[in-house]
């Protein structure tokens, strides 16, 4: 956990952060990762430190927002996991049913066993007084992630024969570039640290 932590962190890391507003880099990322070291520069390992970091990783980089900070469909699978569907608030109010079209709101109102009315506002004020003491959630806000959009999600980022193959050559490639650099023996680290020779002034030069 702790190295995943620390690989979120890395330089080379930028995310599109829906946390606190959008933010694009890995200052964010970073400062979590910092947390798991002490004031000497070693990484120490406490799993309610490691759980609070981890946590915080999270909820930096996993967005459902409907703009470029989205995670996709993996966010939604995170959120079905951890049971966010249980913290999501009562949305049985005027405020997000405006936002509702009639036939969304008629939808609303079947599952609430409650009777259309001819206008919309009267419709809307009927679900907003039947769920004044409970909890309305519109099933899209659900995280539970559409079945079709997943298995498609799936398909399309299935390892390939190809992709095992090119794999394998990365690895070959790397281990022949290893295996090519020259091997230092101990004589010539030796001689590499020894201090360069200084000439003594009383020395006779070497004859001619």
């Amino acid at each position: 956990m702790a190295l995943l932590i620390l690989a979120f962190a890395g330089q080379n890391v930028s995310v599109d952060s829906g946390s606190g507003g959008t933010y694009y880099g890995n200052r964010r990322l970073a400062r979590h990762a910092a947390t798991l070291f002490d004031q000497d520069g070693k990484l120490v390992l406490n799993m309610d430190t490691l759980r609070v970091a981890a946590r915080s990783i999270f909820v930096e980089v996993l967005s459902c927002r409907e703009n470029r900070t989205d995670s996709g469909i993996v966010a939604r699978v995170a959120g079905e996991v951890v049971g966010a569907d249980n913290f999501l608030p009562n949305m049985g109010t005027d405020d997000f049913l405006s936002c509702l079209s009639r036939a969304a709101l008629e939808g609303s109102c079947k599952d609430a066993s409650i009777l259309p009315r001819q206008k919309v506002k009267d419709t809307r004020a009927a679900l907003v007084e039947h769920f004044k003491e409970g909890s309305f959630v519109y099933p899209a806000a659900l995280f539970a992630p559409d079945k079709v959009n997943l298995l498609a999600w799936l398909a399309k980022n299935a390892v390939t024969a190809a992709d095992e193959a090119d794999d394998q050559s990365r690895i070959r490639t790397l281990a022949t570039r290893t295996a090519a650099k020259p091997q230092m023996t101990g004589r010539s680290v030796r001689r590499l640290n020894s201090p360069p020779a200084i000439a003594n002034p009383n020395d006779s030069p070497p004859p001619a």
